[in-house]
């Protein structure tokens, strides 16, 4: 149980604000403007298209992991993915808790997309202890929603 405990620890650091853009700072002109966005832009749509095929079920604009009013006000919109039917946003929007931010971190390390560096298997020893301790941490941290602490 000493592994668990050692996770555990993560109750000890100090808070991180992760409430959304909306709860900080969001004017109506704001939702508005986002509103519009999102039921509009060309980009939107056929995420919102492809994301409903693919999943079976509408994307989650209130999610807990992803933000996607930080990224409107970032600018940003959904991109191509080499290898998937979805586009995806730009990790502006991605909350601490969201199970690819850990990418956002390799490519501002190493300069490079994790999925291209594992695709041509030419990953560093570095990058490939990054890319297993991220997968570790994910798992952990799959693991702690799953456990009821009294």
């Amino acid at each position: 149980m000493d592994w668990l405990s050692d996770i555990l620890q993560w109750d000890n650091l100090p808070p991180v604000d992760q409430s959304p853009a909306k709860d900080r700072f969001w004017t109506p002109a704001h939702e508005t403007q986002f509103q519009q966005f999102m039921g509009t832009d060309p980009a939107v749509q056929q995420w919102k298209q492809a994301f409903q095929q693919k999943y079976g079920e509408p994307p989650n604009l209130q999610g807990k992991d992803f933000d996607y009013r930080k990224a409107f006000l970032a600018g940003d919109r959904p991109q191509t993915i080499v290898g998937d039917t979805v586009t995806h946003w730009p990790s502006s929007g991605k909350m601490p808790d969201h199970p690819t931010l850990w990418m956002q971190h390799f490519m501002d390390r190493f300069g490079q997309d994790p999925m291209d560096v594992v695709r041509s298997g030419k990953a560093t020893p570095e990058q490939q202890n990054f890319i297993n301790q991220a997968m570790q941490d994910n798992m952990n941290r799959d693991l702690l929603r799953t456990i009821k602490v009294p």
